[in-house]
Formats: C-alpha cells, sequence, structure tokens
C-alpha cells in the first residue's frame, strides 16, 4: 500500500534533489501531467510504480522505511485494475486514504448492504 501521504516521497524527491517534474516524469516513463497528479493526490502511483519510485528515492538518500508497500493490497488492486474493476479499484484506493474510524464505519456499512 502506497503510505498515507503518497505525494510526500515524491515531494522529498523534488525538493531535495533539485529534479523537476519532466525528469521524474523521464525516470519513470510516466507523462509530466501523471506526476503532476501523483503530487496533488488526485491519483496514486500504480503498483508496478511504487518499488521503482522507492527505489529511486533510496538512491538518493531519502530514508523509505516510513514508505512500505502492502503486497496482498497491491495483488488485490492489480487483480482488479486487470479485470476491468476500475470502481473497485477506486474504492480500495479511497479506502486507502481513510482514517481507521472511518475504514470501521465504511465496513460495518458494507456490511449492512450485504445482509
Amino acid at each position: 500500500m502506497w503510505p498515507p501521504r503518497p505525494f510526500q516521497t515524491l515531494k522529498d524527491l523534488l525538493e531535495d534533489n533539485f529534479l523537476s517534474q519532466a525528469e521524474l516524469s523521464l525516470e519513470f516513463n510516466v507523462s509530466q501531467q501523471c506526476i503532476s497528479h501523483w503530487l496533488r493526490g488526485v491519483r496514486n502511483p500504480g503498483s508496478r510504480c511504487i518499488p521503482g519510485i522507492l527505489e529511486f528515492a533510496r538512491d538518493h538518500g531519502i530514508d523509505t522505511a516510513k514508505y512500505k508497500t502492502d503486497p496482498e493490497v497491491d495483488a488485490i488492486t492489480d487483480y482488479l485494475r486487470n479485470n476491468k474493476g476500475r470502481e473497485l479499484v477506486r474504492i480500495f484506493e479511497l479506502y486507502s486514504k481513510m482514517s481507521r474510524a472511518d475504514k470501521g464505519k465504511f465496513v460495518r456499512y458494507a456490511e449492512k448492504m450485504k445482509k
């Protein structure tokens, strides 16, 4: 799972190493607009990009211990994305941004809907 503030490691890369969004986009083989979306929290990097971002950050002296991925969530997200479950992927992305209390409320609401 990407960290709660997915853009922070990217901002750290930009600020600490005087990199531009264009330079990051070339490094990660994505558009500059994609980097902008990640920085603003509009979208999160895909699970295929996250390990490369973390490796790049480590190579540039940024402590990545706080940015751990969750292989189970990444696997579910990849499965849903590859199987046209875009709505569910979006739900997982929103869920990952929720506070613990809001996650509990969300799960209780989903359980009520199931009945």
